[in-house]
């Protein structure tokens, strides 16, 4: 029966079963696969054997064939074999052909291989695989599951097949050597001149700046000025590596290697290349295959396009100081200095251009004058960079060091309680609160100052603009204690408000600080702040989904610190704090006992939930933390219900904890009893209605890795996929994100959300 499909976020499989036979000479329209004439199909796909008799000790060269009216540029898939009558030999290079193989598994009977090969395509069959014969029959088992195939220009997929078999070919010739063969090995089989010549560079990740880099140099070798120059076979062999599973695609075991970015060409789409249907970014064949091409003179589009963003730095510089009362923006070819508080009001909108970077400036040392941008319950800003020119807002100082600037704040007009001394006053504004009288609070980095920044009010639905695809860092201040300032703030902002793709990095306080309002946030990276990551008050219920808090296992507490208020006489105000959170991973110290970092401020409770806040916890992963959970106060217990139907510890995944629960005093909520010594932490994460479960072994790739970080489960068993709860489809949350943590788990030649638009890291203070 004739098998089309065109390719969708989850990419069909086309199976071929094995059957020995012949396959039929091909041309036009007289298709004659395997199985009888099955009109309309390009492709029939099936293995190829030399011979389907050979006797045990004996080889028998294998191959993938294709016959059909379409040329076939390259294909992508798995060989599988009964494991018991063929044992995997190697292979040899033929000519340009490049077959490249993960053999991870074929001592299992599975082989992942892509074969492709720049200008004149593969001619109708894969490289040539060499087996030894163990057991008789064994052609039953070879079969080829196909995920991809690529016209001979690697620009577009052959979208319809028919099934073969397995036919003996004569002209299938056994080679007379043959093994396994690395990236390495293929690299200098094929390309020994070009392996010479290639030039080095310093170690680099995916995303980071690169002047001059293009489409296709994946192997980050030196350009010409704007002229492409290196785009080469070796790129389209890395390529290929990654596509079959050889080579992480985050660059953790070729860290001068940025695929995610330079690799990623196809689809050809306009403005940001390699994003799929769904929004998927995958590295697969098509992309080995028009690097290849362009490789060998047949341009591709994309291929050797001027990445966005890597053009020299710029080195114009204005100085901005007082407040922004008309709209005004920020260009990409000038770096913007804030020279003290910073305010946007007046009705006025600051709008900022992919790419660009704002410094706030160090006042000195011993001062309470600080360099910070506000954004006033009357102003608007409109940050919105993009995957490859994510908008940075740091400070001015070589070396940086956290507290450097104020960081970002934004207010808004939603509801807040009566925490922090709240008074009934907020104000009516012209287009953003039609009416007053609701709760406002003095933002407490303003405090005492000449000119207040009040945020709270009546207007649940406000916008206070947009933030997307920006990296916040080395914010934050402290005037006092419990008087500070974050990397980025957020006050009272509401529902219309959008706060995405945002990394805060080594604030001197909390990473990402909400005080009430309404507004939804996701796809945040949390890394090196010296406080807490994600912390939330005074009545915020909000949704968040995809969090990723990395910790500075030297300088940083905990990653949610949540309280409804903070004056013990407010803690059961309302609107209480009742947020949603799906889908977080939580990376504490590798070693979670350790003293050694700055004192009193090593990496304690995963999560603090205390004073009367009521929200709700699912798909978490928790490594590395002294303690998963603490609860503290008795307005945290609801009066007259139960814990657990006001506040939700669902599908969590723990390693690496020195304890579930913290150790202090608790206070009796039901349904748990504090008896027998054990603790309510431990017995609400304990809960067998819960789900939640402690890992064996690591469930995450890499980690505790700074520098190239890959926070992807090993598997969708590691973190107990199978009983995860599946999120809201409510419009806001990703309802297929029913796995545990903030990254689907790991697939050959997918890129995780966080990867390309994100900053590394070595230290706190060094890039």
């Amino acid at each position: 029966m004739q098998k089309s499909f065109t390719r969708l976020y989850v990419r069909p499989v086309v199976a071929i079963a094995g059957v020995v036979a012949a396959f039929s000479a091909c041309s036009g329209d007289d298709l004659t696969p395997l199985g009888g004439n099955q009109a309309g199909a390009d492709l029939a796909i099936g293995v190829a054997v030399s011979s389907a008799h050979a006797g045990a000790g004996q080889q028998v060269a294998v191959a993938v064939q294709a016959e059909g009216r379409e040329a076939l540029g390259g294909l992508q898939g798995t060989l599988s074999y009964d494991a018991s009558r063929l044992e995997f030999v190697g292979q040899a290079p033929e000519g340009a052909k490049v077959t490249i193989l993960n053999t991870t598994k074929a001592a299992r009977g599975e082989l992942k291989l892509i074969s492709y090969q720049g200008g004149t395509g593969i001619g109708g069959r894969s490289g040539t695989l060499v087996f030894a014969v163990k057991g008789g029959d064994y052609t039953q088992s070879l079969k080829f599951d196909l995920e991809m195939a690529t016209d001979v220009n690697g620009a577009r997929e052959i979208a319809r097949y028919t099934r073969a078999g397995t036919a003996e070919l004569a002209d299938l010739a056994l080679p007379s050597a043959a093994r396994a063969m690395s990236m390495a090995d293929w690299n200098e089989a094929l390309y020994p001149e070009v392996v010479k010549q290639e030039r080095k560079v310093m170690p680099h990740v995916a995303g980071q700046y690169l002047a001059n880099l293009h489409y296709g140099n994946a192997n980050l070798s030196a350009e010409s000025g704007a002229s492409c120059t290196s785009v080469n076979v070796l790129d389209a062999s890395y390529i290929g590596n990654i596509a079959v599973g050889n080579n992480s695609v985050l660059a953790t075991d070729f860290p001068t290697r940025d695929p995610v970015v330079a690799g990623n060409v196809a689809p050809n789409s306009s403005p940001i290349p390699g994003v799929g249907a769904g929004g998927t970014r995958v590295i697969d064949v098509l992309d080995a295959q028009a690097v290849a091409n362009e490789a060998v003179g047949n341009l591709r589009p994309v291929v050797c396009d001027l990445i966005p963003g890597r053009s020299p730095l710029t080195t114009n510089i204005a100085t901005v100081s007082g407040a922004i009362t008309s709209n005004r923006t920020f260009f990409s070819d000038t770096i913007y200095r804030i020279n003290g508080v910073v305010k946007v009001n007046s009705g006025a909108t600051l709008t900022i251009q992919p790419g660009t970077r704002i410094e706030g400036m160090y006042l000195g040392a011993g001062t309470f004058q600080i360099s910070e941008l506000i954004i006033e319950r009357d102003g608007r800003i409109d940050a919105q960079g993009t995957p490859l020119q994510p908008i940075v807002m740091t400070c001015d100082q070589t070396p940086k060091f956290k507290g450097c600037w104020g960081g970002l704040a934004i207010m808004g007009n939603a509801s807040v309680n009566a925490a922090q001394s709240a008074a009934l006053t907020s104000p009516v504004i012209a287009g953003r609160a039609a009416t007053g009288g609701c709760f406002e609070v003095v933002f407490e980095g303003t405090t005492g100052t000449p000119s207040e920044t009040r945020f709270g009010g009546c207007n649940d639905a406000d916008s206070s603009g947009v933030v997307r695809y920006a990296q916040i860092e080395y914010g934050g201040y402290a005037f006092a204690a419990n008087t500070e300032l974050n990397n980025l703030t957020v006050g009272g902002v509401g529902s219309g408000t959008v706060l995405e793709f945002i990394q805060v990095h080594a604030g001197l306080d909390d990473g990402y600080e909400i005080w009430g309002g309404t507004f939804n946030t996701r796809n945040i990276v949390m890394t090196a702040n010296s406080d807490d990551d994600f912390d939330f008050a005074s009545g915020w219920s909000g949704k968040a989904q995809f969090l990723i808090s990395q910790k500075d296992s030297l300088d940083g507490e905990k990653t949610f610190e949540i309280d409804n208020t903070e004056v013990a006489a407010t803690y059961n105000s309302t609107p209480r704090v009742n947020a949603q959170i799906y889908n977080v991973t939580m990376v504490g110290a590798e070693a979670p006992s350790s003293t050694s970092g700055t004192a009193g401020n090593n990496v304690n409770d995963a999560i603090q939930l205390r004073r009367g806040a009521w929200p709700d916890f699912s798909n978490f992963v928790v490594i590395g933390y002294p303690v998963v959970l603490d609860i503290d106060d008795a307005a945290t217990c609801p009066s007259g219900a139960d814990l657990d139907t006001e506040v939700l510890f669902q599908s969590f995944t723990w390693f690496n904890v020195v304890a579930v629960g913290n150790t202090d005093t608790d206070f009796l909520c039901q349904p748990y009893t504090i008896a027998g010594g054990a603790d309510l932490e431990a017995q609400a994460l304990n809960d067998v209605d819960r789900g939640n479960t402690a890992a064996a072994t690591n469930p995450l790739i890499a980690p505790y890795n700074v520098i190239t970080p890959d926070f992807r489960p090993v598997s969708a068993s590691a973190v107990s996929q199978g009983t995860s709860i599946t999120p809201p489809n409510d419009g806001f949350f990703d309802a297929t994100a029913n796995y545990r943590g903030a990254v689907a788990p790991l697939t050959s030649g997918g890129i995780p959300w966080y990867a390309g638009w994100t900053r590394t890291w070595t230290s706190a203070t060094t890039p």
